[in-house]
């Protein structure tokens, strides 16, 4: 799990107590940290990520401004966002090919 907020989820979703959560704050570096928390795999490498991010959050900003939206989380925009974070990924070494 992932959350911007520590013990948030606690309130929220007693359920699901005895699992980890990793505590992103709502920043670029502290869901990176999560992630390599979160996966532990030799194969992640923060500088990767990184790089990943900032070639995604490029694409989506041309395509919120390709089609004059404020948001890319649209109906008709996510899966071409999915589509665009796995090639990226991939590019990246983040996923196999």
């Amino acid at each position: 799990m992932l959350d911007s907020k520590p013990y948030r989820m606690d309130q929220r979703l007693s359920d699901y107590k005895g699992r980890d959560l990793y505590i992103h704050r709502g920043t670029t570096a502290g869901m990176i940290t999560a992630l390599l928390d979160a996966f532990q795999s030799p194969a992640l490498d923060a500088s990767a990520l990184r790089g990943a991010l900032r070639v995604l959050h490029i694409w989506a900003d041309q395509t919120k401004r390709d089609v004059h939206t404020t948001t890319i989380f649209h109906p008709h925009l996510f899966p071409a966002l999915v589509r665009a974070a796995i090639r990226v990924a991939a590019d990246y070494g983040l996923l196999a090919p």
